[in-house]
């Protein structure tokens, strides 16, 4: 049960945090894509 409640904790931790960092890839990438 303590487990299951640790790797939820974990899924929202990383959905909130892979959220901006998509967005932060996407525009590295098309800055790249710019310059080249």
């Amino acid at each position: 049960m303590l487990l299951l409640a640790i790797l939820g904790g974990i899924a929202v931790a990383w959905t909130i945090v892979a959220a901006p960092l998509a967005v932060l890839v996407g525009r590295v990438a098309r800055a790249r894509d710019a310059h080249s």
